[in-house]
């Protein structure tokens, strides 16, 4: 993208093949890094020492979670002279939300590809005016130079990592052991080593563990399955919500720099939820798991199109252009806007903010603590398959993405959010009772050891 957006190559016509086959490489990396996430963490110790861990890639490197090694149970000192407890599940919630933090606040600054989780770009902030100054090539340069310092840093620490041993490849296996599943009425207990050697006389490659494991790790992607619809709707952040911005009174700012409050509200919101949210439901007791998160996340994301769709109608309800706005003779040629502000759009990205932090977060989380030991990447790469279904989703509605039917597009999509929310949790509900009743009995297990 940055050589193929240099004027030169623009006026040779290379700025679309260019930007084909950037999108192919793009793909191809930043799946690879979403479903592995070679992060680094700090991790505290049994002597409570500071240490950096990471992992170095095997036949499919873990994602972050997999920093965190401690399974243990603890009672530490605080700083404040409190004896606490370290619950494992408080940690990784801790960590992810953490993780998300660093990721949006780097973007605001520096970063210009999509290259965290799920977000979108939320760099506007320095590519919109580089592009608008000096040119899209500029624009561009800012992500190898970031690239670049993240190599030099992986390579400047390389002897201070933890290196994990290789692991073989735990696909096949798992598919032996869905084949028996299938073969037998797709009952995975049909899959048990005994069961198999019971009925059939046949001695299988797994464990009974493994087939426990597997059953999680399928039981987080059917709870994945529905990011779908979360995805279709968050992706309007990048293109008709920045189009709905384009159709009101800008006051001088560029459309699509308005979208930077959204990780502005994720910087700021995610500390709040955190260290308020979190830390007073835990203080009176009040259980809020990763199905409630994300149910409350679903809830939120029906609120924020619905917030989308009445600022819509007011767009729609003021002149010049009424429901076609810069497209009547009155905008001329488009620099006309509708007598509308456009900060009333400011509240929409603070709703979409809470949004994704409760259920991106809950959902990278809930994969990595189901996920089979050997196949975390695996699960984690299925959150990237539920994105591009969002984006297939996006390009089936698009048709509807018009003047001046995007009143109902907003609506029905706040509909349909709101209705998977229902139906989520009339159907995941039991989920976090059953993880409670989990965590207990591990805890009480680790206590006796």
């Amino acid at each position: 993208m940055l050589f193929t957006s240099l004027p030169p190559a623009l006026d040779h016509g290379a700025g679309v093949p260019g930007i084909v086959i950037a999108m192919i490489f793009i793909g191809i990396g930043v799946g690879g890094i979403k479903a592995t996430v070679n992060a680094f963490i700090g991790e505290f110790g049994k002597n409570g020492r500071f240490k950096m861990v990471s992992s170095w890639p095997r036949s499919l490197t873990p994602p972050l979670g997999d920093q965190y090694e401690d399974t243990s149970f603890q009672v530490m000192m605080t700083g404040k002279g409190e004896m606490v407890v370290v619950d494992r599940t408080l940690t990784m919630q801790y960590i992810y939300n953490i993780f998300y933090w660093y990721l949006t606040t780097t973007e605001l600054s520096l970063q210009t590809y999509e290259t965290d989780l799920q977000q979108d770009d939320k760099s506007v902030i320095p590519t919109t005016f580089l592009e608008r100054y000096v040119g899209f090539w500029m624009s561009y340069l800012l992500g190898p130079i970031a690239l670049c310092i993240a190599i030099g840093l992986l390579f400047l620490y390389r002897n201070s990592f933890v290196k994990h041993p290789a692991a073989g490849n735990i696909l096949p296996k798992a598919v032996k052991a869905l084949s028996c599943a299938a073969k037998n009425k797709f009952k995975l207990e049909a899959a048990d080593p005994a069961y198999q050697l019971e009925h059939f006389n046949k001695t299988v490659s797994w464990s009974s563990e493994f087939i426990a494991e597997l059953r999680s790790g399928l039981m987080a992607c059917q709870v994945l399955t529905v990011f779908g619809v979360f995805y279709l709707c968050f992706n309007q952040l990048s293109n008709n919500l920045v189009s709905q911005a384009g159709q009101m009174d800008l006051h001088g700012i560029p459309n699509d720099l308005i979208r930077t409050f959204n990780g502005i509200a994720c910087v700021i919101c995610g500390p709040i939820i955190q260290k308020g949210l979190y830390t007073l439901l835990g203080k009176y007791h009040i259980s809020f798991g990763p199905i409630a998160r994300i149910t409350a996340a679903f809830i939120i994301m029906s609120v924020a199109m619905a917030y989308a769709t009445v600022i819509q109608k007011l767009i729609y309800s003021s002149g010049p252009c009424y429901e076609y706005p810069l497209e009547c003779a009155a905008s001329k040629d488009g620099m006309i806007h509708n007598s509308v502000n456009v900060w009333i759009q400011v509240p929409l990205y603070f709703i979409l903010a809470v949004a994704e932090i409760l259920g991106f977060v809950s959902a990278l989380e809930y994969s990595y603590s189901k996920a089979p030991k050997e196949m975390k990447a695996i699960i984690q790469a299925f959150t990237q398959l539920m994105s591009g279904l969002g984006a297939a989703l996006g390009i089936a509605v698009s048709p509807a993405a018009k003047n001046p039917q995007l009143v109902w597009m907003y609506t029905t999509l706040a509909s349909v959010m709101a209705a998977t929310a229902m139906i989520f949790w009339l159907c995941f509900r039991k989920y976090d009772k059953l993880d409670a009743e989990i965590d207990k009995q591990n805890a009480e297990r680790r206590t006796e050891e």
